[in-house]
């Protein structure tokens, strides 16, 4: 997919959004995680949770990772209140380098969550083709 060597470490990334509240949050990560292990993940594989500020910002993400041709799936959670909203991103594994490209602009997910006008917002560059 990207040209990395075989022997870059290998991540399972997942993409959550800091507005959730945090149980909720916690099992969209999992959900995300699940969807695209895509069986027996090997043990030394790192596994990394990135956070956007909001739906707008995950959904612009994914269509991002779309048009660059990263395998991934977006949670939807169809229960109320959510109704359908993105709460997720899971990214299948895949060497860090070739991931970084992708993801850099992300921030990790910390353990105090910035006010939603702080937290990382994603744009979706619109080219002219």
């Amino acid at each position: 997919m990207c040209g990395c060597k075989a022997d870059d470490a290998l991540c399972h990334y997942v993409v959550t959004r800091t507005d959730l509240p945090i149980g909720f949050m916690a099992a969209q990560i999992v959900h995300a995680a699940g969807e695209t292990a895509g069986g027996p993940i090997p043990p030394e594989t790192n596994a990394i949770v990135l956070a956007v500020a909001d739906e707008a910002s995950l959904r612009a993400l994914s269509t991002r990772l779309t048009a660059r041709g990263v395998e991934h799936h977006l949670v939807l959670e169809p229960d109320a209140p959510w109704n359908g909203q993105a709460t997720a991103l899971g990214i299948a594994p895949a060497p860090r380098d070739c991931m970084r490209r992708h993801l850099s602009d992300i921030p990790l997910l910390r353990g105090t969550f910035a006010p939603l006008e702080r937290a990382h917002r994603v744009e979706v560059a619109h080219h002219t083709v």
